[in-house]
């Protein structure tokens, strides 16, 4: 990474707005929990140690990273891939045998550096190892009895959901289910899916995402049946005009107090008819076939539409019926296999794709003025400090190279030159603590792009 250590004057009234904004300005929202995954290594079940075996897994294994690095699985269909998957001891740091539950693993590592050049030059996604965390409420039933899966719990489900998080690189997280929890929300709740609820649970986990879903063989009572008369009550209700006033008002109510930034208005169970009236300014539903079917008082009218999970996949006889929930926009969905594990998988995929349809950079080899950046960064107060925030910089994956070109006390300028656009960029920082925007004392982003280290 070249770095022009040019020190040029700083306008002493420009260093000191962007401190006192600092100094000033208070957290405002929440600060996203991220997570940093391992993206260039994977793990395959082997027989055994010999050469077959192993040339065998060291292919499937690169696949698997191939997979994590882009977020799809279509990568694999790529010339340059291909070429690849046959000659994958070429990108092979490192290996190792390792042995869980009696099982035999074959353990790879392959070059990051080489197959990041491999994607560009190929001009597929690159999905950055900083990925969003969710929560995950997932209430099942078996032999009559449901229940909902927590963390720590030795249930294979709970393995088979852990090991599909992992081949996919998306953080999931389960809830603890203790007095908290079982206080805040039971499994009654988790299998209506009423989402105010689920957020109000949730909100002490501070996720990125949550992820809530109900897992039964089709052949069982369908969910409804599940509602007590006064639950059955309160979903009428909230799809009536009065419940929609009422909720409008709540609504309000919830503007004045920007606190619970996870608290909804009105519950419901989204695979239900009606939605209309469980929605938000800004919300959005889907139409079944994972696109926007309407979206409700749009405060960026002209923004490009947002990717969406495929809603209706696989067939079989379990159903998971899932719903995403994000700060101002709600989807649903059912996925259907022959397994409960199946199902899972299938809704990995499908969440999986999704996000890195968001989040992943195309690298598209045109450089236009959009591929390049002037950011300020307040803070650097220290020759550590700023080796971590250049070497930040560097690491995503949406900047090729990262220059200073001038600093001033403790306020750098790097000028970034993009492999993405400047709205990958942002993206990228979106599950960022550590380089944040600079505000003022009214919780409001200063003009140009002004950054504080947060460290």
């Amino acid at each position: 990474m070249l770095i022009t250590k040019n020190l040029v004057s700083f306008s002493s009234f420009i260093c000191t707005l962007l401190m006192v904004g600092v100094l000033l300005s208070s957290p405002v929202g929440r600060a996203c929990a991220s997570s940093l995954v391992e993206t260039n290594s994977a793990k395959v079940e082997v027989a055994n140690q010999g050469a077959n075996a192993r040339k065998q897994a060291q292919t499937e294994a690169l696949k698997r990273v191939f997979t994590k690095m882009t977020g799809s699985a279509q990568t694999l269909d790529n010339a340059g891939v291909k070429a690849a998957l046959r000659n994958p001891g070429k990108y092979l740091i490192a290996y190792q045998y390792t042995t869980d539950n009696d099982t035999l693993y074959y353990d790879a590592q392959f070059s990051r550096d080489a197959l990041t050049a491999l994607l560009k030059r190929e001009k597929l996604p690159l999905w950055g190892q900083r990925r969003p965390d969710t929560l995950f409420w997932l209430a099942t039933e078996q032999n009559d009895q449901r229940w909902i899966m927590r963390e720590g719990q030795p249930d294979a489900l709970r393995y088979s959901l852990l090991s599909q998080s992992q081949r996919r690189a998306v953080p999931i997280s389960l809830p603890l289910m203790d007095l908290t929890d079982n206080t805040a929300i039971n499994v009654y709740d988790v299998w209506a899916q009423f989402s105010g609820t689920l957020r109000k649970a949730s909100a002490r986990y501070n996720p990125d995402y949550i992820l809530s879903a109900r897992l039964y063989q089709q052949s069982a009572q369908p969910a409804p049946d599940f509602l007590t008369t006064e639950e059955k009550l309160e979903r009428a209700l909230s799809q009536s005009a009065p419940a929609f006033a009422y909720q409008q008002t709540q609504q309000q109510n919830a503007a004045e107090d920007p606190q619970d930034e996870f608290s909804d208005a009105a519950d419901a169970e989204p695979n239900t008819a009606n939605n209309e009236s469980n929605l938000e300014i800004g919300d959005s539903v889907s139409d079944g076939r994972g696109n926007p079917e309407q979206t409700v008082n749009s405060l960026r009218p002209d923004a490009s539409v947002e990717p969406t999970m495929i809603v209706d996949v696989g067939e079989g006889e379990y159903a998971l019926e899932w719903l995403l929930l994000e700060t101002g926009s709600t989807q649903f969905g059912t996925v259907r296999a022959a397994s409960p594990e199946q199902a899972l998988a299938g809704l990995m995929d499908v969440y999986a794709d999704y996000l890195a349809a968001r989040f992943s950079v195309r690298f598209t080899g045109q450089q236009t003025a959009d591929n390049e950046l002037v950011i300020s960064v307040a803070n650097l107060d220290s020759l550590t400090h700023y080796i971590h925030a250049q070497k930040f910089l560097s690491q995503l994956s949406v900047v090729d190279s990262a220059i200073l070109t001038a600093q001033k006390g403790p306020v750098a300028t790097f000028n970034l030159k993009l492999v993405g656009t400047r709205d990958d960029f942002f993206n990228a920082l979106s599950f960022e603590s550590r380089l944040r925007p600079v505000k003022d004392s009214f919780g409001q982003a200063l003009e140009g792009n002004n950054f504080y280290w947060n460290e």
